[in-house]
């Protein structure tokens, strides 16, 4: 009996421990999700590529990205003399969350 309450607790214990870690991890950078420039565009394609299509929405490369207040925003680039416009998406550097996203007409 005794014997059988010692695995119990060690089991419960193993297990408690094991939640508290993955709990504590969550997979999230210790900085944020979306650390620099690179990762923002790369995002912003794939976000956006399904609603507007790839090929527009890499036809307005090279896109123009900055970091403010904890927010990206990037921005796409079309010729001086073309009629039209460029897509828009902020993302959260923290998190990764689209807070909105357009495109100029």
């Amino acid at each position: 009996m005794m014997k059988h309450l010692i695995w119990a607790l060690l089991a419960i214990s193993v297990s408690i421990y094991s939640m508290n870690s993955l709990a504590a991890d969550k997979h999230f950078p210790p900085d944020a999700l979306v650390p620099d420039q690179a990762t923002a565009y790369a995002i912003a394609e794939a976000i956006l590529s399904p609603i507007y299509g790839a090929e527009k929405i890499r036809s307005e490369r090279p896109y123009v990205g900055k970091l403010e207040n904890g927010i990206w925003t990037i921005q796409g680039s079309i010729p001086k003399n073309a009629v039209g416009g460029a897509f828009f998406i902020r993302i959260a550097r923290k998190d990764g969350r689209v807070i909105d996203f357009g495109h100029y007409r």
